[in-house]
């Protein structure tokens, strides 16, 4: 079919016969027994290791937060969001 289309751009006359769309949408119904078993499945053997990057992810934002702390002036010291543009020197 997309070879068909790129000869279809080359030949102007055979556009009135490739009018296919160059992709197409598939709808699933999840209800379904087999996807549904397909889904948890899936789900069960993905959640582990979502769960160990979480942790991951926590412990790194923990030791960002805390060097962003140390690193502050001694007066005042709060803690500035992340996407704060002047931080003090």
């Amino acid at each position: 079919m997309r070879r068909m289309q790129e000869m279809a751009r080359l030949q102007p006359g055979m556009n009135s016969t490739v009018t296919s769309p160059e992709g197409y949408n598939v709808v699933l119904n999840s209800d379904h027994p087999l996807l549904s078993r397909l889904l948890s499945s899936e789900k069960s053997e993905i959640e582990p290791k979502l769960q160990s990057l979480r942790t991951e992810l926590a412990e790194q934002t923990k030791l960002v937060e805390d060097a962003r702390l140390h690193s502050l002036p001694r007066s005042p010291r709060r803690l500035l969001p992340l996407s704060a543009k002047s931080y003090p020197h």
